[in-house]
């Protein structure tokens, strides 16, 4: 029998020998390729490769086989969320968590409808995956039938890794295409309604975070994220360093404590890096530095108030005691200063919009305006903002200066 490539012995530079190892990683569920080295001679090395080879098989052997090719779709779908991608460390919980909602609210309530009988998975063939997929579709939308299908093709292939299955037949399934940005999220148009909106702005706790939005273009997430060490009091910059977002951490409920997603998940408020490594540096104008400033000494006043009770964790948008907002309040706050204007309902991420729009109408380069957005691509920022950019001669212009040579 041919030995397995990995374990043949090769020579390293300093003529000590080193021989490539397969190392089965139980709790992902991963086969890793690792080099050992260190061997004085070729045999040493060709016996270490042959016994960490046993090592392996023995491991994959050992795995507990949950899942079952026999097992009804449904069955095969809550096993796998439970047995393989809720163990994995690898994977973040928010991941899991939409795997949770894909397979629990949308693939097997779609299971439940009179017209969709329950199959073994090992009987599974791309037109019954099209029907489900379909009917989650038409009661939902195209990132709904999207995400099902992502999480039923990462279910099947641990099924093929495993041996249980021959093919991934969600691979030839159907996807949908996402639709293209579109101007549908409510934006100021004119100036008065932008005087109006911060008129009542100056009135609530909340006015540093809008004018960062408004005028620095920052996600919502960035926004919440913000302490006092950001920023350059003296150039006035801003580093955007980091996002709060929220966290699902999955809980044990009694039947009685809610249904769905709310009954099974809390959310922990963390910090994550910014969005698609979106790491910036910003000139800030007077109207943010101003707000700035206020900010800062509403928080020294209330340090001194509650000493060793307050969190002194540098955030500027935070509660009274120092912990950061939860991730929702700067929404309510916006809708209810947008109520009190009589003005329409917009949200966090149109005050960046906004903010986006405003450059590219100064004639701003686009380039610019993508480095200070924080895209990574120029192209997300033409897809967002070309309905900003009037007139197709001014497009082919933008075009052709950003992408010489049609690339």
């Amino acid at each position: 029998m041919a030995r397995p490539r990995n374990t043949i012995p090769y020579r390293n530079k300093d003529g000590s020998w080193a021989v490539r190892v397969r190392i089965y990683d139980e709790e992902r569920r991963k086969t890793e390729y690792t080099p050992r080295s260190g061997f004085k001679d070729e045999e040493e090395a060709r016996r270490a490769g042959e016994q960490y080879e046993e090592e392996y098989e023995r491991a994959k052997r050992e795995v507990p086989k949950q899942l079952d090719g026999n097992m009804l779709f449904g069955t095969y779908l809550v096993t796998w969320l439970n047995c393989n991608l809720w163990p994995r460390p690898d994977i973040a919980e928010i991941t899991k968590a939409l795997g949770d909602y894909a397979i629990n609210e949308l693939i097997r309530l779609e299971l439940k409808k009179g017209n969709n009988k329950d199959i073994p998975v090992n009987a599974l063939n791309k037109e019954y995956l099209n029907k489900i997929l379909d009917g989650i579709f038409k009661d939902g939308s195209v990132h709904k039938a999207n995400t099902a299908r992502f999480y039923i093709k990462m279910a099947l292939n641990d099924g093929v890794l495993d041996g249980l299955l021959k093919e991934n037949v969600a691979i030839k399934s159907k996807s949908y295409p996402r639709k293209k940005h579109k101007s549908e999220e409510v934006i100021f148009t004119n100036d008065e309604e932008i005087r109006t909106f911060l008129r009542e702005a100056r009135k609530s706790d909340w006015n540093f975070e809008i004018r960062c939005g408004l005028f620095l273009g920052l996600r919502k997430g960035e926004i919440l994220g913000l302490k006092i060490s950001d920023f350059d009091l003296d150039a006035c910059t801003v580093d955007i360093r980091r996002q709060i977002t929220a966290n699902p951490k999955r809980i044990e409920v009694s039947q009685e404590a809610g249904k769905g997603m709310k009954g099974r998940y809390k959310y922990e408020v963390i910090e994550k890096d910014p969005k698609s490594d979106s790491k910036r540096r910003l000139k800030c104008p007077k109207v943010v530095m101003e707000e700035l400033k206020k900010r800062i000494e509403r928080i020294e006043k209330q340090k001194k108030e509650l000493g060793e009770e307050y969190f002194d964790g540098e955030y500027l948008s935070c509660r009274e005691n120092g912990l950061p907002h939860n991730v929702a309040s700067l929404n309510k706050e916006i809708t209810n200063i947008c109520k009190r204007a009589n003005l329409p309902q917009i949200t966090p991420h149109s005050l960046r919009k906004m903010f986006g729009t405003m450059l590219l109408e100064q004639k701003v380069a686009l380039p610019k305006v993508s480095a200070m957005l924080g895209h990574s691509s120029i192209n997300t920022t033409f897809e967002w903002y070309a309905y900003v950019i009037k007139g197709f001669e001014e497009i082919d212009t933008i075009v052709n200066e950003v992408f010489p040579g049609g690339e």
